[in-house]
């Protein structure tokens, strides 16, 4: 009498019929299907792992003889399944030539597969969303400083990289400093021009001689009706040539209203942390966002020379807890969700 299936026995015999099913009606062996399958993945997903398995399938494939089936008829009783197959064992010729494609393919996937995963872009990164994000200051410009030494370019870069972590699975995010260097300010914004980038966000502390002054402030760009013409009728003698130019002092202000809806998204996500007592919006015009040809804001997380602020800016809990509602604030302006 033979013993019980168990119930776990029986799905993984159901799950083995149903893949020696699905490779019979295809003329494919299960080792063939399988390659198929993972190279399938390794297209989607570029792992080691998977190019392991890819180099282990086609191994068993060049050792294992090719059994045609002669027919697509399989018998089922309760979760086995038995396939009846009639040997046809290849030539010579047709096993070598299966093992000479084998290496072949093998050394196309390696070499493919060590040019994706050593490629600085990875795949699909292309069609995802550009961010840039401005830890300000750095270098031999540390920003504003609190009573016991806290600069305003670590706080800055600390929470770029912490907004960062959070958006990578769903944007592509470029810091325009990675560590303690200065950068100039027109070259900010010059990179997020050259990225073509969705959206720029610098990031600052505040400070000041008032030590009372406290509170978090999110700057879009805004001219206070001051007018650069400069003599473009006489720079340029042509209509064509005026249309041409590009004038990147003024070119913020076709993204002033995008700028603000930024701002508004971000403040409705911070305003929820119990530690931020006071939140506001405000334009300025700001030279770090006047040549951003993008939606751009300035994002002030608190006073460095604000005991109450001070306190939390050096608190990494709080910082992560800011970078994951900044995060959700720019995932909402990006998909038009409600805040």
């Amino acid at each position: 009498m033979k013993a019980p299936h168990s119930r776990a026995d029986g799905v993984s015999n159901y799950r083995n019929n149903v893949y020696h099913i699905a490779a019979s009606c295809v003329e494919l062996d299960p080792i063939k299907l399988s390659l198929l399958v993972r190279v399938g993945l390794w297209l989607i997903k570029p792992t080691r792992l998977t190019l392991y398995l890819i180099s282990l399938d086609i191994s068993i494939w060049n050792n294992t003889d090719n059994v045609k089936p002669n027919s697509c008829q399989v018998k089922l009783s309760g979760c086995q399944a038995h396939r009846m197959n009639t040997p046809n064992p290849e030539t010579s010729t047709n096993r070598g030539l299966h093992r000479t494609l084998g290496v072949i393919f093998a050394i196309l996937v390696i070499i493919t597969g060590r040019a994706l995963t050593d490629a600085k872009e990875p795949l699909f990164d292309a069609f995802k969303p550009v961010i840039v994000l401005d830890p300000g200051h750095g270098g031999n410009d540390a920003g504003a400083r609190s009573s016991d030494g806290t600069s305003e370019k670590t706080i800055a870069l600390k929470l770029a990289q912490l907004i960062a972590d959070e958006l990578t699975k769903d944007v592509k995010v470029v810091l325009t400093r990675t560590d303690d260097y200065g950068v100039d300010l027109s070259k900010r914004t010059a990179l997020a021009n050259q990225l073509n980038a969705d959206l720029f966000i610098s990031l600052h502390c505040g400070g000041s001689f008032v030590h009372s002054t406290s509170g978090t402030l999110i700057f879009y760009y805004q001219n206070f009706g001051e007018k650069h013409e400069n003599n473009i009728e006489n720079q340029f003698t042509t209509d064509m040539d005026r249309q041409a130019a590009v004038l990147w002092d003024e070119v913020q202000n076709a993204h002033v209203h995008n700028s603000r809806r930024l701002a508004e998204a971000i403040m409705a996500r911070i305003s929820k942390l119990e530690a931020i007592k006071k939140c506001r919006i405000q334009g300025a015009p700001l030279a770090v966002l006047k040549g951003a040809n993008m939606p751009a804001i300035l994002l002030e997380v608190g006073y460095l020379t604000n005991p109450s602020d001070e306190k939390a800016l050096r608190d990494v809990k709080f910082l992560i807890d800011l970078a994951q509602k900044i995060s959700k604030g720019v995932e909402n302006f990006l998909t038009n969700e409600p805040q």
